[in-house]
C-alpha cells in the first residue's frame, strides 16, 4: 500500500521534537497522520496546505484511499483477525463479533489539526449503527415525573468501535464508527422517537471516546434513507466475555 502521508511533499512538514511531545502524539491516532498528531505553526500549516493542493498528492491520496476501501482489504484485515481467534491470539476474556447492520446517520467530526493553537478541521464523518446478541441487553423502568405522569425509562448498553478512514462518494476522505447495540433495540426502532434516542445515544458513544483527544462529532445529523451501513459491512469488534476466571 502506497501511503500519501509518506510523500515528499508532507515531508517537508516539520515536527516538534521534544521527546515529552513526541511521546503524546504517539498515543493519538490522528487523521492527517496515521498513530500521531500535528501541531502545526502557521509556516508549517502553510505547507501542508500546499501539499494538499498538489496533484501528485492528490492522486496519490485517491489511490490510498481506494486501496483501503477496496473489499479485498477488508477481507484481508478479517482474516487476520479471525486467525488470530483461531490461535488465542485475541485478548483474554474476548470475543470476536461481527455486527449485523441496522441504519446509517452522516455528520461532522471536528478533528484537531493543533493541541498548541487550538485549531481544528471539519470531516465528514458516517456512524453506523448495528446490532449483535453479545451486547447487554437493553433494560426499560418505569418512572413517574413531576406531574405524577407515568412514562419508561431505558437503558442502552452499546459498544463503539475505532474510527475508520473511509471515503464518501466524491471520493474524498471521511470517518467511519460502529455503535453496537443488542439485537433487542432493533425491534423498537420502527418507532421515530426511540429511533432518535437509539441515534442520540450512538453519537453520544463516539463522543465519550472522542473526547479524549479533544475531538468530537455533531449533534447534527441525517439518517440516511438510502444505505443501512457505510462500507461493505460493520466491522468485526472484539467484546469483553464472560469467563470463570474472574482476574481476566
Amino acid at each position: 500500500m502506497v501511503n500519501p502521508y509518506a510523500s515528499e511533499s508532507f515531508n517537508k512538514i516539520k515536527v516538534r521534537s521534544d521527546p515529552e511531545e513526541i511521546k503524546e502524539r504517539e498515543k493519538v491516532d490522528h487523521p492527517l497522520v496515521e498513530g500521531k498528531k500535528l501541531d502545526m505553526n502557521r509556516q508549517e500549516m502553510g505547507t501542508f496546505t500546499k501539499a494538499m493542493k498538489d496533484p501528485e498528492f492528490q492522486n496519490i491520496m485517491s489511490e490510498y484511499v481506494d486501496e483501503i476501501s477496496d473489499p479485498k482489504h477488508r477481507e484481508e484485515q478479517d482474516k487476520y483477525l479471525y486467525e488470530m481467534q483461531e490461535k488465542g491470539e485475541m485478548p483474554p476474556g474476548s470475543d470476536l463479533i461481527q455486527p449485523h447492520a441496522g441504519f446509517c446517520l452522516k455528520t461532522t467530526a471536528k478533528r484537531m489539526v493543533s493541541d498548541r493553537k487550538k485549531t481544528f478541521f471539519d470531516q465528514k464523518a458516517f456512524v453506523n449503527i448495528c446490532w449483535h446478541d453479545n451486547v447487554d441487553k437493553p433494560e426499560q423502568r418505569e418512572q413517574i415525573d413531576a406531574n405524577g405522569k407515568k412514562g419508561a425509562a431505558w437503558s442502552l448498553p452499546y459498544r463503539v468501535s475505532k474510527g475508520k478512514h473511509d471515503q464518501d462518494n466524491k471520493k474524498r476522505v471521511c470517518m467511519t464508527y460502529d455503535v453496537v447495540f443488542n439485537a433487542d433495540v432493533a425491534r423498537f426502532v420502527h418507532n421515530v422517537d426511540f429511533k432518535k434516542f437509539v441515534a442520540d445515544t450512538a453519537i453520544d458513544g463516539c463522543n465519550r471516546i472522542m473526547a479524549a483527544n479533544k475531538e468530537k462529532l455533531s449533534s447534527d445529523y441525517k439518517i440516511m434513507k438510502h444505505i443501512n451501513c457505510k462500507g461493505v459491512r460493520p466491522q468485526l469488534m472484539a467484546v469483553k466475555s464472560d469467563v470463570d476466571n474472574k482476574l481476566l
